[in-house]
């Protein structure tokens, strides 16, 4: 209806409507531009916050004399290098002969090459797997056991025992229908060797060590240095060497300061400040 006409007066009842509702309307459209005002006040002070802390940031790498006090190692083998070396903020410059001549490496026992076990195959007059790993022992019954549950009671026994016994039993397929078990110990060095005991159990699974273990051991201008894993930390102040492979030939190792790393921090504390 357009309009009602009242006492030969025609009313607007549409136009009438329309404006009451867009003086309703004011007070709520108020609300909503300041809503807008807020939400962009609060996003300027996001950024804000997200710039300082970033200039805060590169601050850091300016605090204090330490940070220009950076070192960085370099290795004269050019490639297939035998170390790499990190250095932390003890380190000082100097220079060192290097020479790898062993690689740390796990323990591992199998069977006899040239025997194997068929799937279906159990472990008769036997009684049990005696095996030893630093203090820790397992003990397995294996009497009527096929290679593949003979792997699976070695692993439930090894995470039964506290702390883990450090080892784990695997079982290799080496052609149609044969099988071989291997033991291996989940730690390198000659401290976690896997023991085992030479009695029915042992014979029957014709177990012996396929893989020797062995230290990490690295000459450092003709000392020796020796670790239980490839890793070798703090032999030379401040540096931590990681053995990759035993060429047993010299290597020198050039600590010098990092001169490049001081100029990035002082750049970048430039251009966030710019």
């Amino acid at each position: 209806m357009a309009g009602i006409s009242l006492g030969g007066v025609n009313l607007d009842v549409n136009g009438i409507v329309s404006q009451l509702m867009s003086l309703e309307a004011r007070p709520l459209d108020k609300l909503k531009e300041q809503e807008t005002d807020y939400n962009s006040q609060l996003s300027e002070l996001g950024r804000l916050k997200s710039a300082l802390s970033t200039f805060q940031s590169s601050m850091e790498g300016l605090s204090s004399l330490d940070k220009f006090e950076t070192y960085k190692a370099t290795n004269s083998e050019s490639s297939n290098q035998s170390y790499s070396a990190t250095v932390d903020k003890d380190a000082v410059a100097g220079n060192y002969a290097i020479e790898v001549t062993s690689l740390a490496s796990v323990n591992k026992l199998g069977q006899t090459p040239g025997t194997s076990f068929t799937a279906a195959q159990t472990i008769s007059s036997a009684t049990t797997l005696d095996l030893n790993v630093g203090a820790s022992a397992i003990n397995v019954a294996i009497d009527g056991k096929t290679v593949t549950e003979i792997r699976d009671a070695i692993n439930t026994a090894a995470k039964a025992n506290d702390p883990e016994t450090g080892l784990s039993a695997a079982v290799i397929q080496t052609g149609t229908d044969a099988f071989q078990l291997v033991i291996t110990a989940s730690e390198t060095g000659t401290a976690n060797k896997v023991e085992f005991t030479a009695n029915a159990a042992a014979t029957a699974l014709n177990l012996s060590e396929i893989q020797p273990s062995a230290d990490g051991k690295v000459k450092i201008d003709g000392y020796e240095v020796t670790s239980s894993t490839n890793t070798i930390e703090d032999a030379i102040n401040g540096v931590t060497l990681n053995l990759l492979q035993d060429t047993d030939t010299l290597a020198e190792l050039t600590l010098s300061r990092d001169s490049d790393a001081v100029k990035t921090s002082i750049n970048e504390f430039i251009s966030i400040y710019n």
